[in-house]
């Protein structure tokens, strides 16, 4: 809307839009109009008011010349007050106590609707968890640890193979595979069984002699001197997850 109008102080309010919207909602509450729509009356009603104000702006902006930025501004701010005038006068003669508080909280907005739970389940979604940014080829990209199967290091380029299926390859490293594995393996669900892997714990589905099989069906070697601490850590994941579920 700034670019439109080429002035940096231009918004809905001072272009008459809210005040328009605010409007209809007014006569759709106490006049009923829009009752048609059903529940969603006062919203197409705001959006209808919101409308007409614009082409109106529009219309009385280029009135005597061509509109310019200065004219649509005060085109807005003169409408807005008209509306905003019809609208108390509409509040004043209705007299509707009920009525009175229903646009009052349609204006300022409310909190009602809003539950801690799904604030909470959003925010403990994988994209909201911690992420590791990846340089590839096309540019930086953020991968979050939940989606990450396991690393793999070959010829000083790091593949992050995703739950998702997709492999996603590095730009040739100019750091130690261990610089690229460090954050993975602080945050606790991540192992390094072999030192050109590094596994996320969540996603592995069998440990046997030798190998860590993956969901995915991918089978990660383990050098017979790490299958004890390999083990040990497998075992250990396991038993956080059924303390986690109780």
């Amino acid at each position: 809307m700034q670019a439109i109008v080429k002035n940096p102080i231009a918004d809905p309010y001072i272009l008459g839009i809210s005040s328009g919207a605010s409007l209809g909602a007014t006569v759709a509450i106490f006049l009923g109009v829009g009752a048609v729509f059903g529940s969603n009356s006062i919203g197409i009603c705001a959006f209808i008011g919101a409308f007409l104000i614009s082409i109106l702006v529009q219309i009385t902006a280029n009135i005597g010349g061509r509109a310019n930025s200065v004219r649509l501004l005060l085109a807005g701010t003169a409408l807005g007050s008209v509306c905003s005038a019809f609208s108390n006068f509409v509040v004043y003669i209705a007299g509707d106590r009920d009525g009175i508080q229903t646009v009052t909280f349609w204006l300022m907005g409310s909190l009602a609707g809003a539950k801690c739970s799904a604030l909470l389940a959003r925010a403990t979604e994988p994209e909201y968890g911690p992420s590791v940014t990846v340089n590839t080829a096309e540019g930086l990209r953020a991968l979050p640890y939940a989606g990450i199967e396991y690393l793999e290091c070959t010829h000083h380029i790091v593949h992050f193979h995703l739950t998702s299926g997709e492999d996603v390859p590095t730009l040739s490293l100019r750091v130690p595979f261990s610089a690229v594995a460090q954050p993975l393996l602080a945050d606790g669900r991540f192992l390094q069984p072999h030192r050109s892997y590094v596994v996320n714990l969540a996603e592995a589905d069998l440990l046997s002699a030798g190998e860590l099989r993956m969901r995915s069906g991918a089978r990660i070697s383990i050098p017979r001197g790490r299958e004890g601490a390999v083990r040990d850590a497998f075992q250990q994941w396991v038993q956080q997850q059924k303390y986690s579920l109780k």
